[in-house]
């Protein structure tokens, strides 16, 4: 692979071992949002999260072999504030899980914690010192969902076979297996496109064509969420460039989703119901049948506000505080059947499953990344620094606005996206402060 424009030559060659928690990565990043297995249950979610567990196992393993046999990591270690946010995420990590209400979940919970955690700095590491067409390999796969999700939309062609007939929204699947899953995935290569298109001249092209298609993939999936999060993302890109026309421009859009929805007979009706049940204190149409799953998340928090129920464990405890939701909230009284295994909300699962302690660190996190935005800019900047400056106050607030409504990270594409692409930006964004 390239390296980044003025890339010290003099750097030490790689290390076989280096060489393949590299190749892993891009393996991963590659391949993962692109396999299925129609021999399982769940024929898009479980090859996808199997395949990232198994590679977290390889990562660590390697480093293992890293410390034994090439005496410890040679490339530059990652900033005091990254090794303090993720030294404490899993030390907490391992703390909720002794204290967990079920602990058989919340290991499994960690488990996967430890994996996307070696997940996360193989990508930093290998990032270091790369051009920017290692975005490429979230780009690539993440164009096929967005095609094959526009296609089924409008259509054009299903190459998926659905043994139940759903209705057009549920049908759009892409690989990945509902349109929820389409919008958390295509989030972060959207915004990532049109960051690449910014700073960019020899990519630019290709990153407009990108970014375009991935925005009008999520708009396809119908998944306001995610869209609204693009939308959060591209807007601060605009807006740090040239204020007033990022502002106009905000509202211009805003403008024609409107007028689409209302020249829209189907989704307008959908629409005045929702806000007419909302303006008499029903907002659960608006919300999407969600309120159950929002106020049982807050009752386990209000219950365990400082260790949480544990890791893993909203399904487990679900059903129970949905029973006590309807008592406090009569008029919540049978609306929702429904086993929510997530609360649809990744603020309010971080807070119930891992209390307040958690949650600041999630925040933190968010906040270390946004910050290589605000790092005043040398003399001389790299494509790769000016990417990483572009791209993380960005990506930091759509993923904090897709968290609303969504739950990114217990679904292994969007984990998969989100950690590599933080990763990436997180290197770049650090190695121009040397």
């Amino acid at each position: 692979m390239m390296r980044s424009a003025g890339a010290n030559d003099s750097r030490q060659p790689l290390t076989v071992i280096e060489q393949i928690s590299w190749l892993i990565v891009a393996l991963t990043t590659i391949s993962l949002p692109l396999i299925l297995s129609p021999s399982v249950k769940d024929s898009f979610r479980v090859p996808k999260e199997l395949f990232l567990r198994a590679s977290g196992i390889a990562l660590f393993a390697l480093a293992i072999c890293e410390w034994i046999f090439d005496g410890g990591v040679r490339k530059k270690r990652p900033p005091r504030s990254l090794i303090i946010v993720l030294g404490t995420m899993l030390l907490w990590s391992v703390v909720i899980t002794l204290t967990s209400t079920n602990r058989t979940l919340s290991v499994l919970s960690l488990v996967n914690l430890i994996v996307a955690a070696m997940f996360f700095l193989a990508t930093y590491r290998g990032a270091q010192d790369r051009s920017l067409k290692v975005l490429y390999f979230a780009l690539v796969p993440a164009l096929v969902n967005a095609l094959i999700a526009i296609a089924q939309a409008t259509g054009v062609w299903t190459p998926i076979p659905l043994e139940i007939a759903y209705g057009q929204r549920l049908s759009t699947t892409a690989l990945l297996g509902n349109p929820d899953d389409v919008g958390m995935f295509l989030m972060a290569p959207a915004v990532a496109a049109a960051a690449l298109a910014v700073v960019s001249k020899r990519h630019r092209w290709p990153a407009i064509f990108l970014a375009l298609i991935f925005t009008a993939g999520i708009i396809a999936s119908e998944t306001m969420g995610a869209v609204i999060a693009v939308g959060v993302g591209i807007f601060l890109l605009a807006f740090k460039m040239r204020p007033w026309p990022a502002v106009v421009g905000g509202t211009l859009c805003v403008l024609i989703g409107l007028t689409a929805v209302r020249f829209s007979p189907q989704r307008w009706s959908i629409l005045r119901s929702d806000m007419v049940s909302a303006a008499h204190g029903d907002i659960d149409p608006f919300l999407s049948g969600r309120v159950p799953a929002f106020l049982a998340a807050w009752r386990m928090f209000r219950q365990h506000p400082v260790i949480g129920v544990g890791p893993g464990c909203f399904p487990f405890q679900y059903f129970d505080e949905k029973i006590a939701v309807e008592k406090e909230h009569p008029w919540l009284l049978n609306r929702s059947v429904a086993n929510f295994g997530e609360a649809h909300n990744e603020h309010l699962q971080c807070l119930a499953e891992g209390g307040l302690p958690a949650y600041i660190v999630f925040i933190a996190a968010l906040v270390v990344l946004s910050m290589i935005t605000f790092r005043a800019a040398p003399s001389h900047v790299s494509e790769t620094s000016a990417f990483a400056r572009a791209m993380a106050l960005s990506l930091a607030a759509s993923v904090f606005t897709l968290a609303l409504s969504s739950f990114p990270f217990h679904v292994a594409a969007a984990t998969t996206n989100i950690l590599f692409l933080t990763a990436v930006t997180t290197a770049w964004g650090n190695d121009a402060r040397d």
